[in-house]
């Protein structure tokens, strides 16, 4: 039996390249180390994440309100940093003056003062351990698009799925093979894939630069259904609370229609919904929302987005 190993990831992240002042939070992780004990780990994960956070500010990660930065409301944060000599702004303040508070003052601040201030934003972590699986799969991806024939620059992801293998193979300009944790060892001939929809991109007035629609992201691969949906599932229920998914799906798939209005008005959100179909004005509202919404405000609108934003695919994989 083989020792068990621990693992530090990068967590996912997304910078719209125009449209959103916010990086999202992206399901998903990618493997940058491995240990043989967690307190090795831990300490490689706490120096990268200091690393990380250098220079950086909380309040433009995961989205226009604190929540989605803190498990702690705006009084409590308030509390948090004068407990380390740091004077807070106004707790009515907008978003957006708590971003520009951080650069106006953040480098005042001693380390100490750093470290604690950071500490209260438990939602925009870098880096994370965890056991490491059992064996990896490789995903390889086809990252060409038909309608890309010029090679103009790709700011999405694009990939589809093309075949799953027990060993790497080089990415190209055409394709890419992503790595997924897996408990399906060589020569099973076959699991269930765990994929996300990917993130749909802001863009300017006729430029044609979304994702085709059959793109995904893989997270993970198991050997039995079961074991799959539950880890689906569980995905699932922590992008309600902590995404927007408008970052996701558009507006007009469910949410924006007279249906989707309808059943959203019923549920008494702090804000009315907003009257166009645009994305950015969904996002904002979703943003703007969150202070007073509860978990079943917030699933009513990712049921009302029609489209799942993980799924389980039955692949074949191959030896190599």
């Amino acid at each position: 039996m083989t020792s068990l190993q621990y693992v530090v990831r990068g967590l996912g992240w997304y910078q719209s390249p125009h449209g959103d002042p916010y990086t999202r939070q992206l399901p998903g992780a990618a493997v940058v180390a491995t240990f043989d004990t967690f307190d090795a780990a831990d300490d490689h994960r706490a120096a990268l994440e200091a690393d990380a956070r250098a220079g950086e500010n909380p309040f433009r990660f995961g989205g226009g309100f604190v929540f989605f930065q803190s498990s702690l409301d705006g009084p409590r944060l308030h509390d948090w940093l004068m407990d380390a000599g740091i004077e807070p702004p106004s707790s009515e303040l907008r978003h957006a003056d708590w971003r520009e508070w951080w650069v106006a003052f953040a480098h005042t601040w001693t380390a100490d003062q750093l470290a604690h201030a950071w500490a209260a934003f438990d939602k925009v972590r870098f880096f994370d351990v965890t056991e490491a699986a059992p064996f990896t799969a490789h995903v390889f991806l086809g990252i060409a698009d038909e309608g890309n024939r010029n090679l103009v620059p790709l700011r999405s992801e694009r990939g589809h799925l093309l075949g799953l293998t027990c060993r790497p193979r080089a990415t190209t300009r055409w394709y890419e093979t992503v790595t997924v944790p897996s408990d399906v060892p060589a020569l099973a001939g076959g699991g269930f894939l765990v994929q996300r929809r990917v993130v749909l991109n802001q863009t300017f007035p006729g430029e044609r630069n979304e994702p085709p629609p059959n793109t995904r992201a893989p997270l993970a691969l198991f050997a039995t259904r079961a074991a799959t949906e539950a880890h689906r599932d569980r995905l699932a229920t922590a992008a309600r609370h902590t995404l927007n998914p408008f970052v996701f799906v558009e507006p007009d798939a469910g949410a924006a229609t007279d249906e989707g209005r309808a059943a959203l008005a019923v549920r008494g959100f702090p804000l009315p919904e907003p009257d166009s179909a645009r994305r950015a004005d969904w996002l904002e509202w979703y943003d703007l929302c969150q202070d007073e919404s509860t978990d079943e405000q917030r699933t009513a609108v990712w049921d009302r987005c029609a489209c799942p934003l993980f799924e389980v695919l039955r692949v074949d994989v191959r030896d190599g």
